[in-house]
């Protein structure tokens, strides 16, 4: 059975997901990090993709999902739908 879920994602990686998920920003002006991968990303890895989540984006990878917001946004923090 699939759930909803909202997380805040900060300049630092934050698992948004401990599986397969669907992603949207709520907040559309910016753009986000996103890592898949088994462990949390070190602060100054380059493993990851930029998307700006105004539409959704499915990670079916059975894998943990990481975000972040880049280091020059300039907002503090986002939300994002989470659907797992």
């Amino acid at each position: 059975m699939a759930a909803t879920t909202v997380a805040t994602v900060t300049k630092l990686w934050t698992q948004v997901s401990s599986n397969s998920c669907l992603l949207q920003a709520k907040n559309a002006s910016t753009q986000y990090h996103i890592c898949v991968q088994p462990t949390a990303p070190s602060a100054d890895s380059d493993n990851f993709v930029v998307i700006d989540l105004i539409d959704s984006v499915v990670l079916d990878f059975a894998t943990p999902v990481y975000a972040r917001l880049p280091p020059t946004s300039h907002i503090e923090n986002a939300k994002v739908v989470v659907i797992t």
